[in-house]
């Protein structure tokens, strides 16, 4: 649900996009951008470190794309597809 309150039907987007709007709408950190580390910490959260971090956007690309919401494109490019209304 998180995933389709943050994109439009039919929009396709990248994988930065999608953490950047989850970030925005909702304050959910997913991991792989610089300042996630420190938004953490502001947060009082200090078990997460950037390997950890790291490890959790590629969890999260990798259910994205066991649940049909994205797919890797040959430049290694995480896509973000969420098709129609009546798609995934």
């Amino acid at each position: 649900m998180l995933v389709r309150g943050a994109a439009e039907p039919d929009e396709s987007l990248s994988a930065t996009e999608l953490q950047r709007r989850l970030w925005d709408r909702y304050g959910i950190i997913v991991g792989g951008h610089p300042e996630d580390g420190a938004r953490l910490i502001q947060a009082g959260v200090y078990q997460a470190d950037d390997t950890a971090l790291d490890e959790n956007r590629t969890s999260f690309g990798l259910e994205l794309q066991d649940l049909g919401f994205a797919r890797l494109l040959g430049d290694g490019v995480l896509k973000i597809e969420l098709g129609g209304r009546g798609g995934n």
